[in-house]
Order: structure tokens, then sequence, then C-alpha cells
């Protein structure tokens, strides 16, 4: 049976709280599909202080997300964190999203034919890694040039030149011209998104990530 964690780390303390999960991502698509270091083949639910907003971050060592759903039930708790395996967590093929609820030790999903039932593991079991220290200031990314891409053409451009997937990009001084895509096996021009630079990209990072963004690196 898949494991997840509950936050008491026992079975004893009903907390509960209910997420929904939207059916246009993969929420937890980064994590690892298994782990022996740090326990990166589960993903982390975390709340905001209001408990409507919730956040699951995902990671394989290499790339990282935190990516924001809806709680359809509130946590007993804001502080309350759960450590969730991705496959409870995968999107609805349907159109109407899954609803994930947590009840004291178990997670429980709609399915045909019945609920799919996680139980929750102790959380002394669980060695995730400490990912909120990883991620940069926020003055760190207002100082950065951003542009927006689309991946699905990078992952094309990467497939054509790149070696194992691996591309260097380089945004020229004017944010408006094509990204540049270097690659073992050649060269090429990705098209920017709208009108190129985006200005408001602090300003996302920090409402994606929380005030608590400036304790990562410079």
């Amino acid at each position: 049976m898949t494991l997840a964690t509950h936050p008491s780390g026992t079975a004893t303390a009903a907390r509960t709280a209910s997420i929904v999960i939207p059916n246009d991502r993969n929420v937890a698509a980064c994590a690892a599909a298994e782990s022996s270091r740090y326990s990166m083949a589960l993903a982390r639910l975390t709340f905001s202080a209001n408990g409507k907003t919730a956040y699951i971050t995902s990671t394989d060592g290499r790339c990282m997300t935190r990516a924001l759903v809806d709680t359809a039930t509130a946590p007993d708790a804001a502080t309350d964190v759960y450590y969730l395996p991705p496959s409870i967590l995968k999107r609805s093929t349907g159109k109407t999203p899954q609803t994930v609820t947590i009840v004291g030790d178990a997670a429980t999903r709609p399915a045909k034919g019945g609920d799919t039932m996680t139980r929750l593991q102790p959380a002394s079991e669980v060695n995730f890694p400490p990912t909120e220290d990883l991620w940069p200031t926020v003055d760190a990314v207002a100082k950065g040039t951003a542009v927006t891409i689309n991946a699905e053409l990078l992952a094309r451009m990467a497939e054509a030149i790149g070696n194992a997937g691996a591309v260097t990009l380089i945004i020229q001084p004017s944010a408006s011209k094509p990204v540049v895509v270097v690659g073992d096996h050649g060269a090429g021009l990705l098209m920017t998104c709208g009108h190129g630079r985006d200005d408001n990209h602090a300003e996302r990072y920090a409402g994606h990530v929380g005030t608590q963004a400036p304790k990562g690196g410079a």
C-alpha cells in the first residue's frame, strides 16, 4: 500500500483538511519516482495562513515546484503539514477536478467503484529535503531578466539539438528578442510569449512562494 504522512506522527489526532486538484496540470510532476536518501517520492502539502490556499511542493533533487491549489475544507491548523504520494494528487481525466480529503490517519480520493484510500505513516519516517530554505530572495529574483516561453516548444528544440535533453538558454539584452537556445548538436531561437520581458515576475514569485522567500540564497 502506498503511504503518506500525518502531521501529528500518529493516528490519534483526527485532523482534517481537503484540497481540490485541478484537472489542467500535474501538481506533483517533479516528485521522484523513487528516492533513498530523502523522501522525495512524496509531495509536501502546506497551507496559507488563512487556510484558503494549499501549496504542494515536489522535487526529485534536480527540479522543484511549489504548486498552488484551492482548499475545499480548511485545515484544523494552518501550520499542518502533510506528505502525500503523487498518485493521490494526480489530475482528473474528466471535467470535474478531484478532491483529496485527509481525515486522521488517512487520505481519500474519489474513484470509480469507491474511494481510493491512502494510509498515513509516522512523520518521523519522512526525511523530506529542506525545500523552504532553497528559494532565492525576492530582491534577487527582481534583479533578474524574466521572459515567458512555451515549454513545449523548448522541449521540441531540446529533442533536436540537445544532449540527453540538455540545452543552454541565453536571454539577449533586449528581452523582446528571441531566446537563444544552444545544444551540443546545434542552436536555435525561441520566440517569447506576449511582449517579451515580464516586469511583474518578482511580484508573482513572491505571491507564490510567500514572504518567507528571503530566507533563501541571494
